[in-house]
């Protein structure tokens, strides 16, 4: 059976259902002959309510500001425990934050974040499956929530993010009431823009695998931070512009064997595949990702921690802060993100904000410390990645000369 064929099934299943069900009323309708009354109106109306209860005023607005709300709410606590603390305990407490928080030590492209919904009835076109329209609303949504985790320090001194593009590659649909995933990673940055990757992707019903990749697990909280295989994201990358959607029996029947475009590592369903482009501003100015990157905690995986990956299925995020790191843990180039943003060594968040508008220019070339923490191995995947995902953006460039 072609992989195709899986969500395909349950399209027709869930038609075949609705179809019987209208059957069923009017038959009933048929033997039973009443009047439609006010009550019947009330029930009517209460389940089309119920049905589209994700589209009620300010709810979009509501789980779009969720991880803010939650940011703000950690901030606040955090900065009234530092007020009313001495200001050596203070000060601490403030450095304590910086090695919780951030993603300390982190490779950046070992970063997974996944974003679980279903797609309910007011997301969904005439052919009962998730609308066009409605994965960009529900990427939003998700990609919020990523960018919070990802640069806690950049969003708490008051700098930001713009999008610049997002190019979708629309493999198969995502039948009504059915459960998804959206899985974003860093896929690659340049001096201007950072892409990410975002796989919308649901549990194959055909083909799971009999035990989950070995991983090195790391002292995080969160459960979004998942393995993906090297041979996954080299697929990933190159093919999702150009490859057919049509899939090919012969390379797909073990997908946990062989990654593709169609499958993820884990046996997943691969739906959509979603690059998109932002760029970081303190104010006007355009923040280098490299400069964000590094401040915020990534770079290459020291060897006394080995690379930080998660699988998907770990706890909540809620259940528990991430426990402070080693001093064998720490990124090589902390202490000098500490020098600009901790109190305790002669920092802040003004000054990391002055950082971010443009003093990082006045950093000496052989002081670059951002781009030494993103050398080496990761330095190398970046430039491999960058000139497959820059063709996105070369190709729409010059699709504005075509009439």
């Amino acid at each position: 059976m072609a992989p195709g064929h899986l969500q395909h099934r349950s399209l027709t299943f869930t038609s075949a259902l609705l179809h019987i069900v209208f059957r069923a009323w009017i038959r009933l309708e048929r033997l039973h002959p009443r009047p439609l009354t006010l009550n019947g109106l009330k029930w009517i109306f209460c389940i089309l309510i119920a049905l589209n209860f994700k589209s009620w005023p300010l709810v979009f607005h509501l789980r779009l500001s969720r991880p803010v709300f939650r940011v703000k709410l950690r901030d606040w606590w955090h900065s009234l425990r530092v007020q009313l603390s001495p200001k050596l305990v203070g000060q601490q407490i403030e450095d304590q934050w910086l090695d919780r928080v951030p993603l300390v030590g982190t490779n950046p492209f070992d970063y997974r974040d996944v974003y679980r919904t279903r797609a309910t009835f007011d997301e969904c076109d005439y052919n009962v499956h998730l609308s066009n329209s409605s994965y960009s609303k529900v990427l939003d949504i998700a990609r919020f929530e990523t960018l919070v985790r990802l640069f806690p320090l950049l969003f708490r001194c008051g700098a930001g993010m713009a999008l610049g593009a997002s190019h979708f590659h629309f493999i198969r649909e995502i039948p009504a009431f059915d459960k998804f995933e959206i899985r974003t990673s860093i896929g690659s940055w340049d001096q201007k823009w950072i892409y990410l990757v975002s796989k919308f992707v649901s549990q194959s019903r055909r083909a799971r695998p009999s035990r989950a990749p070995p991983v090195r697990v790391a002292k995080h909280s969160s459960d979004t931070r998942s393995p993906q295989s090297d041979s996954d994201s080299d697929s990933g990358y190159g093919s999702s512009s150009s490859t057919s959607s049509t899939p090919d029996r012969s390379t797909s029947s073990s997908p946990q064997a062989s990654p593709s475009l169609f499958f993820e590592s884990d046996g997943s369903l691969v739906h959509t595949v979603v690059v998109t482009q932002l760029c970081f501003k303190a104010g006007r100015i355009t923040i280098p990702p490299s400069v964000v990157l590094a401040s915020n905690g990534f770079s290459q995986s020291t060897p006394s921690r080995g690379p930080s990956v998660l699988p998907y299925h770990l706890p909540s995020a809620s259940s528990s802060p991430r426990s402070p790191p080693s001093p064998n843990d720490h990124a090589l180039h902390w202490p000098q993100v500490k020098q600009i943003a901790s109190p305790l060594h002669g920092g802040s968040l003004n000054k990391l904000f002055a950082f971010y508008s443009g003093e990082w220019r006045n950093v000496p070339e052989r002081e670059k410390w951002w781009e030494s923490a993103l050398g080496g191995y990761v330095e190398v995947r970046r430039s491999a990645a960058l000139a497959q995902l820059a063709r996105l953006k070369e190709g729409l460039e010059c699709a504005r000369c075509l009439t």
